[in-house]
């Protein structure tokens, strides 16, 4: 069984799930919801007081930005060039 601890509001809640926990929090959020579980690096997470559970040098490293672009035109014709 796998239990979940939460907090919405005080006090701390727990969940059960009979099978798996699946948790995202998108680009951002994920990497944070793993340093705090003590998923990452165990040097820095111990620096500041994570007690380390799996050591993944990879969590929160080489994040980088997706820029997006949005162009567009205004035509005064429906003539096309197929």
């Amino acid at each position: 069984m796998q239990d979940v601890y939460f907090r919405s509001s005080a006090p701390l809640k727990r969940l059960n799930a009979s099978k798996e926990v699946i948790l995202s929090g998108g680009v951002i959020g994920t990497p944070q919801i793993l340093l705090k579980s003590g998923i990452g690096e165990s040097s820095e997470l111990q620096a500041v007081g994570v007690t380390p559970v799996l050591q993944l040098h990879d969590v929160g490293k080489n994040f980088s930005d997706q820029p997006a672009a949005l162009v567009s035109w205004l035509v005064n014709s429906n003539n096309t060039i197929d």
